[in-house]
């Protein structure tokens, strides 16, 4: 073989790897990367639920109120992003149910029913968008009541 014909073939060689790693790179950067995005945004969201739920069960009343609608404000600023994904939309929606169960409770203990049934009202509708099998205004209290009483359990 003479050396024109091998240097052909080394440079061609070359240029394929060149252009499978270029190309590997970046779809796996694609794929990889919105997996990355998404982690990031559970575990902040996971945190920030935390935080929220902290504020609803030890402060009072108005930074109660204010910590559950930050929380609901940032829910909906998630859900409105371009790159999430169907999991990520309905954690969100399922957060969004609880804190609207957590205000209607909040709102209830302080004396304010139609603030109370304006925010069950909220979360009845998201949860038959999410399509749960009941969507009561009893079950979502229900579900909250265990959820929150099972997190003080653990304090």
């Amino acid at each position: 073989m003479n050396k024109k014909k091998l240097l052909l073939i080394i440079l061609i060689s070359i240029c394929l790897l060149t252009l499978g790693f270029a190309g590997g790179t970046y779809f796996g950067w694609m794929k990889l990367g919105k997996a990355t995005r998404s982690m990031e945004r559970f575990f902040a969201l996971a945190g920030y639920s935390q935080y929220t739920v902290m504020e609803y069960q030890n402060a009072n009343y108005p930074e109660a109120k204010k910590a559950l609608l930050q929380f609901i404000a940032t829910l909906d600023e998630v859900k409105k992003l371009k790159d999430i994904d169907s999991f990520d939309y309905r954690m969100c929606q399922v957060d969004t149910i609880l804190t609207y169960g957590r205000l209607a409770i909040l709102e209830e203990k302080h004396g304010n029913p139609s603030e109370s049934e304006k925010y069950m009202s909220n979360a009845t509708v998201i949860c038959q968008d999410v399509k749960w099998k009941d969507c009561s205004s009893n079950k979502i209290r229900q579900f909250v009541d265990r959820l929150d009483s099972n997190l003080k359990d653990k304090k």
